[in-house]
């Protein structure tokens, strides 16, 4: 480290990076509540991955506070000792990619539920599992206190490796899922498909800008803080979009509520009108709703048939 430190470019940009990751905590806090209150009767399966994804979102919300508070109080005055981060960001590399392999994983599973197929999603998931195990080896290589200019030149192409798998990734779920989307719509779902997409893409590109400047910054800053920075936020980014791919069932449910109500009008176009088979009598809670709908769309996405009109006997 040179004699003479900026700190804006190394504990400014660190400290940045730690609060708007625990802001973005905030946030995700705030998905987590609604979704077990809205969405009490998912599977006990689902439940628990939104409770891991959380508890290990906490943890890494606690070793990015960690590492602010050793940065800037423990080491005040000590520029030198910027060279070796703390050891609790070598957790938070840890954390980091387990955080990651479940958010991909979750959208690996829904594109395995939308196109029938095994191929794509194996792919993407072995790919996920590579990045989980480039983050264990960063984490090791982490652990032996390396100043900052070794760590990178020593694990710089590791670094490299594991953003360009997670943006590679990212990028064909999203992309595949608004594939099958927009090219399989069952008759009667057209404006619900346009739906879908948009919060496809909305959940899909949130990581993969993140990522992508992640690895920007470090492939062009590798001499400041400022990569890690864009470090620290990139765990709440994967939260936020598993957590916000679950909770947009219940706004689905609004979203065919609104349908409803505007073929009683009488003016909905004609490709929706087969929502209007939907009995009023139905009571559900959009949550409720829109996942037992959902999982009618993955069959009719699925189906053999999939130009007949849909049926709705599994919503009552």
């Amino acid at each position: 480290m040179p004699p003479t430190v900026s700190l804006n470019y190394t504990i400014g940009a660190l400290e940045i990076g730690a609060f708007t990751s625990i802001y973005l905590f905030g946030l995700v806090t705030s998905q987590v509540y609604i979704y077990f209150r809205k969405c009490a009767k998912d599977p006990w399966g689902l439940k628990l991955l939104v409770a891991l994804v959380w508890s290990l979102d906490i943890g890494h919300t606690v070793a990015i506070a960690s590492t602010t508070y050793t940065s800037t109080i423990a080491e005040f005055g000590r520029p030198d000792l910027l060279d070796v981060l703390p050891r609790s960001l070598d957790v938070a590399i840890a954390l980091t990619g387990m955080i990651g392999l479940l958010e991909q994983g979750w959208f690996e599973y829904r594109l395995h539920k939308f196109s029938k197929q095994l191929a794509l999603p194996i792919l993407c998931f072995f790919l996920s599992i590579l990045r989980l195990a480039g983050s264990m080896g960063l984490f090791a290589i982490a652990l032996r206190r390396l100043p900052l200019p070794a760590f990178e030149a020593r694990a710089g192409w590791l670094i490299t490796a594991i953003l360009a798998v997670g943006v590679s990734v990212d990028c064909t779920l999203t992309a595949t899922l608004c594939y099958h989307l927009r090219y399989s719509p069952p008759v009667g779902f057209r404006r619900m498909t346009s739906q879908l997409m948009t919060w496809t893409i909305e959940t899909g590109i949130i990581t993969m800008c993140g990522a992508f400047v992640l690895l920007v910054t470090f492939l062009t800053l590798k001499t400041t803080f400022i990569w890690i920075g864009c470090f620290v936020v990139l765990p709440k980014l994967y939260s936020g979009s598993l957590l916000l791919s679950l909770n947009s069932r219940a706004r689905l449910g609004r979203v065919v509520d609104e349908i409803m109500m505007a073929n009683a009008r009488g003016s909905d176009p004609p490709d929706d009108v087969s929502l209007s088979t939907v009995p009023p009598s139905v009571q559900l809670d959009h949550a409720t709703f829109g996942r037992r709908l959902e999982a009618i769309i993955e069959e009719e996405w699925s189906s053999a048939a999939v130009h007949a009109p849909p049926t709705f006997i599994a919503l009552a």
